[in-house]
């Protein structure tokens, strides 16, 4: 999968392009970000392969102009060229059409796919950041534009197209603040792409002043918008615990202080969905606890919007049931006095 990295920092892969696509499609989604307004994610195609007559071109690879005519004609490959079905991304290199148009750019300017960009790629959530970062083998380039630039020390050999995962969420919390970088790392061990130990090594690379402990990532976490809302929480004090079965209600997002239930909406919503989490929140509010819902601009943009509503529930008594002629509340109701 990796290979020598040659020039500009752009890899040249080793293999041959008739060989059986190797990069497997990995078992977790992988999304374009950052989302729809809804908080629904978009594929971004940066799996599965291009097949052209005769060969099979891997999406993730670079390739010189010999590498293709050792099995294309040079007719054939200016044809393919000229339909759209190959790209020249600098002189001398090219690209099966589905190449994403971010790694695209990153190769033109001389670079590779880096940080949150090359963390997207992996299909680990992205913040809220649409600029394109490339990582580059020397402090020097052509690039232009809103491109941010890294040239950081790599440990593992660059792929055709992006830094390696390990070197990627290293440069993920050296640039980003830390809460965007402990959402990153959440996706990276939910996906199971990385350990807990892997994690831990890698943030001993990190400067002094971008590290942080690991206690404060959970891979329990199914969202990006997720992790941010639960670390703004737990600063804030509050005991916090993820993806909590609740007899009655089901499985929830975060449970706070035992009793306030968070869910974080990153997803597209459809009526049938709507129904069902009003019937989830009416079953909870039944058993006396409160339902705070955020969705993907209020994790990221007013998060502290979210830690005030969950006080403020938690300040307020349980909820009170009236049954026959006396109110009682629902921990009575639950001894059965």
């Amino acid at each position: 999968m990796s290979a020598e990295q040659p020039g500009e920092g752009v890899s040249a892969p080793s293999r041959s392009i008739l060989q059986t696509f190797v990069l497997a499609t990995p078992p977790h989604p992988v999304y374009d970000s950052p989302p729809s307004a809804s908080g629904a994610c978009r594929p971004c195609g940066f799996v599965g392969s291009r097949t052209l007559p005769g060969m099979l071109l891997d999406p993730h690879g670079v390739h010189t102009r010999p590498e293709l005519l050792v099995h294309l004609s040079r007719r054939r490959l200016d044809r393919l060229i000229a339909d759209g079905e190959i790209i020249v991304l600098r002189r001398g290199l090219y690209a099966a059409a589905s190449l994403p148009a971010a790694a695209q750019q990153a190769i033109r300017v001389g670079g590779v796919l880096g940080c949150i960009s090359a963390a997207e790629s992996f299909g680990l959530w992205r913040p809220p950041d649409p600029r394109v970062h490339v990582h580059f083998d020397r402090a020097r380039s052509r690039a232009r534009g809103p491109a941010v630039r890294h040239w950081w020390p790599l440990t593992e050999p660059v792929e055709p197209a992006r830094t390696g995962l390990i070197d990627t969420l290293v440069h993920v919390v050296r640039c980003q603040p830390r809460r965007f970088s402990v959402a990153v790392l959440d996706s990276a061990l939910h996906a199971g792409l990385v350990s807990v130990r892997e994690v831990e090594h890698l943030l001993e690379r990190v400067p002094a002043r971008h590290r942080f402990a690991a206690t404060l990532l959970d891979p329990r976490a199914e969202s990006g918008v997720e992790s941010l809302v639960r670390l703004a929480l737990v600063d804030a004090g509050l005991q916090c615990v993820s993806q909590v079965a609740i007899p009655g209600v089901g499985r929830v997002d975060l449970l706070v202080g035992g009793r306030v239930i968070v869910e974080v909406d990153g997803r597209q919503w459809h009526a049938d969905q709507q129904h069902r989490d009003y019937a989830r929140d009416l079953a909870a509010q039944s058993s006396g606890r409160a339902v705070v819902r955020a969705d993907y601009l209020h994790a990221v943009d007013h998060v502290d919007l979210v830690v005030r509503a969950v006080r403020g529930a938690l300040r307020r008594p349980r909820a009170v049931v009236v049954v026959g002629r006396r109110a009682r509340t629902s921990a009575e109701l639950a001894r059965g006095s």
